[in-house]
């Protein structure tokens, strides 16, 4: 379920998108060699879907930017 932009809550909802992202690429790193570098590999992390800012994750299943999940003003989506 997608959720929709909300100015009041964009904030918190950013930090806490940021944060699980942020998980994901120290998953990577921490689960060795297989999975480096950690930005190409981060897709293949366990994480909690309903911590990324839509509930949908920034990524597809072949690592590729997801559009629909990149928070509103993510800078440069294309390189997400």
């Amino acid at each position: 379920m997608s959720l929709p932009y909300d100015p009041l809550t964009h904030d918190a909802r950013l930090r806490v998108h940021i944060d699980e992202y942020t998980e994901c690429i120290v998953w990577c790193l921490k689960a060795g060699p297989d999975f480096h570098p950690a930005f190409e590999h981060k897709h293949m992390a366990p994480c909690d879907i309903a911590n990324f800012y839509f509930q949908e994750p920034p990524w597809l299943a072949d690592g590729t930017v997801n559009p629909a999940g990149v928070p509103p003003a993510a800078f440069d989506y294309e390189t997400y």
